[in-house]
């Protein structure tokens, strides 16, 4: 059987400390790498039709269609004004992996991939697939984490900054950990790895994991 949509998630502040009645949901519909430009244009008007519902509900839900193939190229197609700017294709994937909230399908693969061996991503999944360990259709293939460039800091912070007129205490929170980041630039002890080594070591406590509690600590 095949299917077109693999798998949805929940990202953000959606299940944790940080989200409260007026958050919004930010939610990513996972299609098919090879699915065709008019079946994609069919799946934007459906996408359009249930945040317009959604609104009238008196929720902000932003719902983005995304192609992991292009994900992992760093070919953002979905970014809009409500994402995260322009271009932070590695920040966002960070923020994905220690955020996301698998709502229905296929979970990332990158959770398969043990913290000590992230720095050979590619070869640890070949041997995966090689090996038969794994079925291809349980999983979503985003890539590792990649390592950050210089200029998305810049980019995000500026994006925080626009951002902090509707959110001013996450997007202060944010831009934090944007200089955190940077101040440990070129080798930056980015979140996401911290998240996967903590739950790789049997850590359940959600006073640790938690991704605002995390970042609250780190810029501490």
């Amino acid at each position: 059987r095949k299917f077109d949509i693999e798998a949805i998630y929940l990202l953000g502040s959606s299940g944790t400390i940080a989200y409260n009645d007026k958050s919004d949901f930010d939610i990513w519909i996972c299609h098919n790498e090879s699915l065709k430009a008019d079946l994609v244009d069919e799946l934007e008007g459906k996408k359009q039709a249930i945040q317009d519902w959604a609104k009238k509900s008196g929720v902000e839900a932003n719902i983005y269609l995304v192609n992991p193939k292009k994900l992992r190229k760093g070919e953002l197609g979905f970014l809009t004004n409500e994402s995260s700017g322009s271009a932070l294709d590695s920040l966002l994937l960070e923020e994905f992996y220690r955020t996301s909230v698998l709502l229905h399908g296929r979970y990332p693969l990158w959770w398969l991939v043990p913290p000590e061996h992230e720095y050979q991503y590619e070869d640890y999944v070949h041997e995966l697939k090689e090996k038969r360990f794994i079925h291809s259709k349980e999983h979503i293939d985003f890539g590792g984490l990649r390592s950050i460039e210089a200029n998305e800091f810049y980019g995000a912070t500026l994006w925080l900054l626009y951002k902090g007129i509707s959110a001013p205490y996450k997007s202060i929170l944010k831009i934090l950990l944007m200089q955190a980041y940077a101040s440990e630039f070129p080798q930056v002890d980015m979140l996401g790895m911290y998240f996967k080594k903590s739950v790789y070591d049997g850590e359940d406590d959600l006073d640790i994991l938690d991704p605002y509690i995390m970042m609250l600590n780190k810029v501490e």
